[in-house]
């Protein structure tokens, strides 16, 4: 099956840009993850098209993992497509954030930009300090950042919990900008309220042309509830707006091959398959 991977990260320790993975004391992720890592992690029967990088340097090393990003790039197939999303501060003043932008117009392999801000007290998953949603000046510049992704043309991956993506849903639809969520949007299952809270996000998103990308599925306990979240995405969201994503090195199981025999037994068609797999994200990250 050829497929493209919408979310993964790379990193090389000897660069010194991912002090969190160093602060993780993670034996599995304090090892480097390059192309090799990443190229020799599918099985035979699989064939890679393509992929995308998550940022994962610190925030304030971003640019350096840009430009180790598009050095490596170099040595890929010339059939295998290739882009990456940077780190940028979507909270930030316009015009700071405009000036950020601006340098990263040099690196045509950045394709957009992500700024994690999920925040939860009901997750030991909560990266953001607090919940930027809830504080009125950095939605008023986040908005503003929103319409600057779009007017460049530059793609907007979002990260955040139902309950935050519920309040800036309004601020994407105004912004117009092309935008895609992290990890079927950071379903948390431990109670029927949060259940419900999640569905309802997929019900406002159903209305819109956001994508959703069916990855990060081993995050918040989430991974004995696989079926269900896959099969209750699939119903709310439109098959032509969902992808798949590995969330490579962090996940640790055979999520390709998961997730196949999932959509198959779903009922989904070879066809629809496809789209996830290989349409949808070539037509979202490279057309």
């Amino acid at each position: 099956m050829e497929f493209i991977d919408s979310h993964l990260h790379l990193w090389d320790l000897n660069q010194k840009i991912n002090s969190w993975v160093i602060k993780s004391n993670d034996a599995h992720l304090m090892q480097n993850f390059t192309l090799n890592e990443f190229l020799n992690s599918y099985t035979k029967e699989h064939t890679l098209a393509g992929f995308v990088t998550i940022e994962a340097a610190d925030g304030d090393k971003t640019l350096d993992e840009v430009k180790w990003l598009s050095q490596l790039s170099q040595s890929l197939p010339p059939n295998i497509r290739y882009c990456h999303i940077a780190y940028i501060d979507t909270t930030q003043n316009p015009k700071e954030f405009n000036e950020e932008l601006e340098k990263f117009k040099p690196f045509e392999i950045v394709k957009g930009f992500r700024d994690i801000c999920s925040f939860s007290r009901n997750s030991n998953y909560s990266p953001s300090a607090n919940d930027i949603t809830l504080d009125e000046k950095k939605m008023l510049n986040f908005l503003e950042n929103l319409k600057l992704l779009a007017n460049n043309g530059y793609i907007y991956d979002c990260q955040m919990y139902p309950d935050q993506l519920l309040r800036i849903y309004p601020l994407i639809i105004e912004s117009e900008v092309k935008t895609i969520i992290d990890h079927c949007g950071l379903p948390l299952l431990a109670s029927d309220e949060e259940f419900i809270g999640w569905q309802s996000m997929l019900d406002k998103y159903m209305q819109s042309s956001v994508f959703f990308k069916l990855s990060g599925l081993e995050m918040n306990s989430n991974w004995d509830n696989r079926a269900t979240i896959i099969k209750t995405i699939i119903d709310k969201i439109s098959i032509d707006r969902l992808c798949y994503g590995s969330n490579f090195p962090l996940i640790r199981k055979d999520w390709l091959g998961e997730l196949s025999n999932l959509l198959e037994n779903i009922g989904l068609t070879s066809q629809q398959i496809e789209k996830i797999f290989i349409k949808n994200p070539l037509d979202f990250c490279f057309k």
